[in-house]
């Protein structure tokens, strides 16, 4: 005769008899260990060497942090170049996240002194400058050149210009890699500070962005 639990009367009384023999719950205590074992195999450790230096890694990569560029006051921070280009007088180039940026272009901000200039160049080809930073991946190829006017006045003169182009404060100009082209500070008494973007032109650029030429690439921010 069988019990309702399912067992015969002999195996029901010789459990009755002999409780070690009966299979118990876990209890919450092991329940929780077991359940926190299985958990601590693909929770991080928190509380190690390693993890903390992943999360250093982490923050560094995703890191927020702006940047003055109008601030020279760092030799460290600035490349100076005297008479760029063939131009004249001192130029300070300033790297924008150079280390940072994953960016193809190369962004630099540039002081220029009063009556300072950058000589008549091009980014074409066999023309392309080695410059520092992402710059020196670009030689040999065509490189096209933005100008962004910070803070100043500056004249720019381009190959086949009938009269200068003055830009002030928050105007900007492009260059094509095939077009020569010079910048100077066109003030006596107070510095020119602009944001110079380069960088190899895009292979369907026409189509894709449209073509100007320096006289319709002037533009106010």
């Amino acid at each position: 005769m069988e019990s309702p639990a399912g067992c015969c009367a002999p195996c029901l009384a010789r459990r009755r008899s002999e409780p070690h023999l009966e299979p118990r719950a876990p209890s919450l205590g092991q329940r929780d260990a077991r359940l926190g074992k299985a958990f601590a195999r693909h929770r991080p450790p928190t509380s190690s060497r390693q993890y903390r230096h992943r999360q250093h890694q982490h923050r560094q990569q995703h890191r927020v942090q702006p940047d003055n560029l109008l601030d020279f006051s760092d030799p460290s921070t600035y490349l100076q170049q005297r008479d760029y280009h063939g131009g004249e007088g001192i130029l300070l180039r300033k790297g924008v996240f150079k280390r940072d940026s994953q960016q193809v272009s190369t962004c630099e901000c540039w002081r220029l002194d009063p009556f300072a200039s950058e000589g008549w160049h091009r980014h074409f080809r066999e023309n392309s400058i080695k410059g520092s930073g992402n710059s020196a991946a670009y030689s040999g190829t065509n490189l096209e050149e933005i100008y962004v006017v910070l803070k100043g006045s500056a004249t720019i003169e381009w190959e086949g210009c009938n009269s200068l182009l003055r830009l002030s404060t928050g105007r900007a100009v492009r260059f094509s890699p095939e077009v020569y082209h010079s910048v100077k500070n066109s003030s006596t008494t107070d510095f020119l500070y602009l944001l110079v973007i380069w960088g190899p032109p895009h292979h369907n650029s026409q189509e894709y962005r449209g073509s100007t030429t320096p006289e319709t690439a002037v533009s106010r921010l």
